[in-house]
């Protein structure tokens, strides 16, 4: 969030982008909070012990995978054109 902040860029994954942030864990990491998500859901499973919730997480990530992650990649790319696609070479979607 604080990279969020220092780039005066709102977290919310549905406002405009004004600026691509390169920086800190999205160096390394397109999708850090979809990916903090997913573990998040193994997490809660494993300790409650419900297997099925564990489960479920393959789920959430192929729904995010395909109904969020790849329509926010077209936005970034129509937005931010060779910039975005420099990014996309140096960074891995998921982990």
């Amino acid at each position: 969030m604080g990279l969020f902040r220092q780039n005066e860029e709102d977290p919310n994954p549905t406002t405009q982008s004004n600026k691509l942030i390169t920086s800190g864990i999205y160096k390394y990491i397109r999708n850090p909070m979809y990916l903090a998500l997913v573990i998040f859901q193994i997490g809660l499973g494993i300790s409650l012990s419900f297997l099925h919730i564990s489960l479920m997480s393959i789920f959430t990530a192929i729904t995010l995978h395909y109904f969020i992650i790849k329509r926010e990649e077209t936005y970034l790319r129509k937005l931010f054109g060779v910039d975005y696609e420099s990014y996309k070479a140096k960074s891995r979607r998921w982990i």
